[in-house]
């Protein structure tokens, strides 16, 4: 949402992934996140996102979702999938082989609570 109202001129970022460095080197670069975040892992997660650009009829969205990097019972790094999309809401769901596909698939996941 930074790079949206900011460098974005309304638009988020484009398609970002796990061990790529294009986007979350964009926002590396411009100070939006840290060195390891930008690397698409960290804290035992990897990181995936994606937007749609806006157009005349619809606003522009944006998706971040992110698994555990192990699923191996003595080394697993979590236990849930999370999302957070242009609303805002972190949610999350415990899928653990496969990261949110969209916005839509985001926001369709419950709320995240303790």
């Amino acid at each position: 949402m930074t790079y949206a109202s900011s460098f974005g001129k309304g638009d988020y970022a484009a398609d970002v992934g796990a061990g790529t460095l294009t986007t979350f080197n964009i926002f590396t670069i411009l100070k939006l996140v840290d060195d390891v975040l930008g690397s698409g892992t960290k804290s035992g997660y990897n990181y995936v996102g994606g937007r749609v650009a806006s157009t005349s009829p619809g606003s522009a969205q944006f998706f971040i979702s992110t698994i555990p990097v192990s699923l191996d019972p003595l080394t697993r790094t979590g236990d849930r999938r999370l999302g957070v999309a242009t609303d805002g809401v972190m949610r999350s769901d415990l899928t653990l082989d496969a990261q949110y596909p969209d916005a839509a698939a985001v926001m369709a996941a419950p709320p995240f609570s303790n």
